[in-house]
């Protein structure tokens, strides 16, 4: 038997001590929008997450869907950069990346520098 997610909601929502039309207002839509969920056997996953933060209830173990939809982050589509801005990401991250390489080579060489003063120390006597 399939799963059918809007009576699964209305089992959650109908346990919880908050009425619908509370939960309607925080969420911004009419009760009415609620009360139609209930009829879909498929709701989206984004309008799950936002009854699951209004009734403060882990949607998961209900809709085990809503996991991944949490676990995959966010994609930010911000507006494209200019020439200028690209060119100055650039150059941050050059002169980042020239600044590790340089601490990284000081360490060696002073690592190195401590290998040699061992050995030297370690020089077997020819007693």
């Amino acid at each position: 038997m399939l799963r059918h997610d809007g009576e699964i909601l209305k089992k959650l929502i109908g346990k919880g001590d908050i009425p619908i039309s509370r939960i309607a207002k925080q969420m911004g839509v009419n009760r009415s929008t609620i009360y139609r969920m209930f009829d879909k056997a498929d709701i989206p996953i984004d309008f799950l997450l936002k009854i699951g933060k209004v009734i403060n209830k882990d949607m998961s173990p209900f809709f085990p869907e809503v996991i991944q939809a949490i676990q995959e982050p966010p994609v930010n589509y911000s507006s494209p950069k200019s020439y200028s801005e690209l060119l100055d990401e650039r150059r941050y991250w050059k002169d980042k990346y020239i600044n590790i390489l340089e601490k990284c080579n000081s360490l060696l060489n002073n690592q190195l520098a401590s290998t040699k003063s061992t050995k030297v120390n370690k020089k077997p006597s020819n007693d």
